[in-house]
């Protein structure tokens, strides 16, 4: 019988995370590049400058709550949950009043909880998934997008690097896509620019890296960015919604 490395699950694994028609809810976001559009702060020349901004505060945002639940559930009975609600009430700080950011953060969220229950009911840690599941649903803990990524690529058995270097990729695929869908690029010039972020990623994860191994914790390093998306529920008409 053939027996292939872990590394070939992983990878398999990343595909299958990456797949565009899994039901998580990220196409329906634009993560505020609708509304800087309209509010006219980016064009089709300004776009690339733009999303690289947002990868850099999404990844600064984001990955130390990454690390956070690993450091919640690595070694954990897998039977049992960890104390990941608390990495979601400090992702709910952060996020702050931008109501906007808020509810999509959290629909995106649930969906991933969903799919790793109906999708992937097998796996190792299944169990606290669930339990996470009913904290949220209870509104004993928000249940937003970053923890519940993370805990479900745990709970698939992905590493942490990969889990963090999915989560930047799916960030600048969701922003390319929306731009595609708003016009301001087509799609093989969106290929483009996704080739061309290749590097910005891997730099924004260094970065973060060492940020965290001196003790920094999440923050916004795009406030303008910020205040863009929180115009998004005002605006006239809208593709998306968030």
């Amino acid at each position: 019988m053939l027996h292939h490395p872990a590394s070939f699950r992983e990878d398999f694994l990343l595909q299958v995370l990456s797949d565009s028609n899994l039901p998580t809810g990220g196409f329906v976001s634009s993560a505020g590049l609708e509304a800087a559009v309209q509010a006219k702060h980016v064009d089709q020349t300004s776009l690339l400058p733009y999303v690289r901004a947002s990868l850099h505060s999404y990844a600064h945002a984001s990955l130390p709550f990454v690390r956070d639940v690993w450091a919640c559930l690595d070694g954990l009975d897998t039977a049992e949950a960890g104390h990941e609600g608390s990495v979601d009430q400090n992702c709910d700080s952060l996020i702050g009043t931008n109501h906007i950011a808020r509810r999509a953060s959290r629909a995106q969220g649930a969906a991933y909880l969903t799919l790793a229950i109906r999708g992937f009911p097998g796996e190792r840690g299944i169990n606290v998934v669930k339990l996470f599941k009913t904290e949220v649903r209870s509104n004993r803990s928000p249940g937003h997008l970053v923890p519940c990524f993370a805990l479900v690529c745990w709970c698939l058995g992905l590493s942490l690097q990969r889990t963090e270097h999915l989560l930047l990729f799916l960030h600048v695929r969701s922003l390319l896509s929306a731009a595609i869908r708003l016009n301001l690029v087509g799609p093989y010039q969106g290929q483009q620019f996704l080739i061309a972020l290749q590097q910005p990623v891997e730099d924004a994860l260094a970065i973060v890296e060492r940020r965290t191994q001196r003790g920094g914790d999440a923050c916004q390093t795009s406030p303008v960015a910020d205040i863009l998306q929180g115009l998004h529920g005002q605006l006239y008409s809208r593709m998306f919604n968030s």
